[in-house]
């Protein structure tokens, strides 16, 4: 089941003719959309599209849903999640390692994270790869 969260997003409105367009920034799961609605004043003429955008979570808002999610972390895969946190995207760096090769060896060391939440997180961030 997707989940709709709402963000903060401007709007316009016309008031010519009784019409309006409304928006707003949709989340659904880990994507992020434009919707707009548009009203004509008519029955049957209400229109809602969205429209994609491509916005990558920052690194350290996964780590934390996942030290939520994963109550014993494995001890091999800690120190990557705990470097995680301090990265916002893939091209920053921690220490010598960059992003990428936290990011890539936190995967593989975390094999025993399961569950729905765990594939979610983990496709978000091989996607990022």
């Amino acid at each position: 089941m997707s989940k709709l969260l709402f963000g903060a997003g401007g709007h316009t409105r016309s008031h010519a003719g009784g019409s309006g367009v409304l928006g707003a920034f949709v989340y659904v799961d880990l994507l992020v959309y434009w919707a707009s609605f548009s009203h004509r004043g008519q029955p049957g003429t209400d229109t809602l599209s969205l429209r994609g955008c491509s916005m990558a979570r920052q690194i350290n808002h996964i780590a934390g849903e996942i030290e939520v999610d994963w109550v014993k972390v494995n001890y091999a895969a800690r120190p990557y999640l705990d470097a995680m946190f301090r990265l916002q995207s893939i091209d920053d760096a921690y220490g010598y390692d960059t992003g990428r090769s936290v990011v890539a060896y936190f995967l593989s060391n975390a094999s025993s994270y399961r569950g729905e939440t765990a594939r979610k997180l983990k496709a978000e961030l091989k996607a990022m790869l």
